[in-house]
């Protein structure tokens, strides 16, 4: 842990490709910070565009700009991380948005639980200064650990984790550029300790060529080498309950076919997720419980007060 007194030092580490129009929102969102204690990394990651001006554009001590040759997403992490000068890396990406007090409330989590080595938090979705969803994910240790056989348990970008440790694993794959934290994340699973806040402390700008649009355009194959390999049933309270998720994933990144025959010689069609698919599977091939769920957590977020919170932050972000 580096600290100077009381105060956690953070290194946030954001790496920066082509973002001419949102970049400025992003470095705004992360000055004005209520936690003061960081420094800023900014890797130009080669970008084309007049991401550099407008970086340059902002005048603050904490800032260390570095330009690099385009590599891929997961390098041009590694290279923030190796300059970092403080043990806590916060995580930003350079189209997204944080909340005012998202690093003052992680470090204040940190500071009552010094034995996290990777802390992260609820986050919402945007698009045009409008919020469509606020996600929370589990908070605890081992429901993170067993939600990371199937989805994203953790939110990489809205994330603060030690350095040391994951050096340790080798820091990010430089072989991907999608998919990089999930495969971090199940790399050191094991001897990691996970915490999420219970709060939506990040914002996650939807866009044509945002990584989330990206990862859904990647082949099958491209998950089934990430979640397949590592998944662990021994997270799962029951061999039954790990098979019904491993159907699920079967689903999602394998074939109809695979998850029929699988689900039916395991004998899980109890289960009512599997059960529902398999009846669903003779008509789509689409997962119609990512679509319940993601309909449900935007039925919530429009009905919830933190909505209009959230896109008076962005307003005042990007005016």
């Amino acid at each position: 842990m580096n600290s100077s007194g009381e105060n956690i030092y953070l290194s946030v580490v954001m790496s920066v490709f082509n973002e001419e129009k949102y970049v400025a929102a992003a470095i705004k969102s992360i000055l004005s910070q209520t936690y003061p204690y960081f420094e800023f990394i900014i890797i130009n990651d080669g970008s084309t565009d007049n991401s550099e001006s407008v970086i340059k554009s902002f005048v603050d001590e904490r800032i260390v700009y570095k330009k690099i040759s385009k590599v891929n997403f997961s390098k041009a992490l590694n290279e923030g991380i190796a300059l970092a000068k403080y043990d806590y890396i916060a995580r930003m990406d350079a189209d997204d948005i944080s909340i005012p007090d998202r690093l003052e409330k992680q470090v204040n989590y940190i500071k009552k639980n010094p034995g996290v080595n990777v802390l992260s938090c609820g986050y919402a979705l945007f698009k045009n200064k409008k919020i469509s969803h606020i996600k929370y994910l589990p908070e605890k240790n081992t429901e993170i650990k067993k939600e990371l056989n199937y989805s994203s348990a953790i939110c990489h970008a809205g994330s603060v984790y030690s350095k040391r440790h994951i050096e340790k694993f080798g820091g990010y794959n430089e072989n991907l550029d999608c998919l990089e934290d999930i495969d971090l994340w199940l790399r050191i699973r094991e001897e990691t300790v996970f915490h999420n806040l219970k709060e939506a402390l990040y914002m996650i700008r939807l866009k044509e060529n945002s990584m989330t649009s990206m990862e859904a355009r990647k082949p099958k194959i491209f998950f089934q080498d990430i979640y397949f390999k590592n998944f662990k049933p021994q997270y799962f309270k029951s061999q039954n309950a790990a098979k019904a998720k491993y159907a699920v994933l079967l689903f999602k990144f394998s074939s109809v076919k695979d998850f029929r025959e699988y689900s039916l010689r395991e004998k899980i069609l109890f289960f009512p997720e599997v059960f529902l698919l398999f009846l669903w599977s003779f008509l789509s091939s689409k997962n119609i419980l990512e679509w319940l769920r993601w309909k449900a957590i935007g039925a919530g977020t429009i009905l919830g007060e933190k909505k209009q919170n959230l896109e008076h932050i962005i307003k005042n972000i990007e005016d």
